[in-house]
């Protein structure tokens, strides 16, 4: 390989500038404070790409699927822990996808800590990415809620589940876990 890059060379005189080094710490030939707003943005989209689809398919599996004629309990249906899995595997791919070549895609802000901390983060970015990527997160729940709201409110209805209870027959753990994560009861 280095072989024909040094042929090219000869012939084609020096290339053109190397593309761009990018790393978890984001691109490293930018300007520090030159291009912040594009950082937060793709922190932003990035994070909202990842709750968009992960708590999707969740949503999908909790409160459409189990309507749809496949089954009445939830994750009891075939493939419902496939579907989720497999969901957020595309989710956090598609959110790097996103972000990656303009942050360095955190997505996460204990992923921008822990850079800041052990890979020299510049710490004045740390709170912006960190608010940008709440506010991501904020803005894909709110769009999956938007879109599945009826389908959350059917199954609630189906199963008689109060919103906010907690245990006995009203439980709406089910619907709650569409937008948190937690220990099993």
């Amino acid at each position: 390989m280095l072989r024909y890059l040094d042929q090219f060379r000869r012939r084609h005189g020096p290339a053109a500038p190397a593309a761009r080094e990018v790393s978890c710490d984001g691109p490293s030939d930018r300007p520090a404070a030159g291009n912040d707003v594009g950082e937060l943005l793709a922190e932003f989209l990035g994070t909202f790409v990842l709750i968009a689809f992960g708590d999707g398919v969740v949503a999908m599996a909790v409160a459409a699927l189990n309507q749809s004629g496949r089954g009445t309990e939830i994750f009891a249906a075939s493939g419902d822990w496939l579907l989720i899995a497999w969901g957020w595997a595309l989710a956090v791919a598609f959110g790097v996808y996103v972000a990656g070549g303009v942050s360095g895609a955190h997505i996460n802000p204990a992923v921008t800590l822990a850079l800041a901390v052990k890979r020299n983060f510049p710490w004045v970015k740390v709170a912006p990415y960190m608010a940008a990527q709440v506010l991501g997160a904020f803005v894909g729940g709110a769009l999956i809620y938007l879109v599945y709201h009826d389908a959350i409110s059917s199954f609630e209805a189906a199963k008689h589940i109060t919103r906010g209870a907690l245990g006995g027959a009203a439980d709406s753990t089910p619907t709650f876990s569409i937008f948190a994560t937690f220990p099993a009861p």
